[in-house]
């Protein structure tokens, strides 16, 4: 009986330990929602690709829409918080297959919230979609913040994000 208790006490003990231990680490840390969601076009946005200059093919499978997403939820704790996502998705993909984008971006410092969102047009008639996260892997978003006077970063990479959608 004795035994049981034992380990009854030694378990709640280290629950205890465990949830100080998350808390302490949300205190001091973003949370981070990184997502980049490939899918084919829809015919909506193929049917204006009709007048578009830069328009390689009739086939509206030859084209790809990237959605990207960065959500930075802080701690008001946090301080000076950088956001930098250092090559655009135009240099990444580069001219022969990058064709446009919509950015949007917000940092709402009362909510302690940074967003971040992209909406990337791709023309991928000869280009994989191993190929397409191979050239996303190249994309690093780097964090840094103060926190009790220490500065602290991290790094994410684009290419850990990608899901393909059908």
């Amino acid at each position: 009986m004795k035994y049981k208790l034992s380990i009854k006490i030694a378990c709640y003990l280290m629950l205890g330990m465990l949830a100080i231990g998350l808390y302490s680490y949300s205190q001091k840390n973003p949370a981070v929602l990184l997502r980049t969601e490939i899918s084919p076009i829809d015919e909506e946005t193929f049917m204006q690709l009709g007048s578009y200059e830069k328009n390689k093919s009739k086939d509206q499978n030859n084209y790809q829409e990237v959605s990207f997403s960065l959500k930075v939820n802080y701690p008001n704790e946090i301080e000076n918080l950088e956001v930098r996502i250092p090559q655009y998705f135009s240099e990444l993909f580069g001219n022969d297959i990058y064709l446009g984008a919509k950015y949007k971006e917000s940092n709402n410092k009362e909510k302690y919230q940074f967003i971040h969102e992209a909406e990337i047009l791709l023309y991928t008639g000869n280009v994989t979609n191993e190929e397409i996260r191979n050239i996303l892997d190249e994309g690093i978003v780097n964090l840094s913040w103060v926190y009790e006077g220490e500065n602290i970063q991290q790094k994410y990479n684009i290419g850990d994000s990608v899901i393909f959608i059908k």
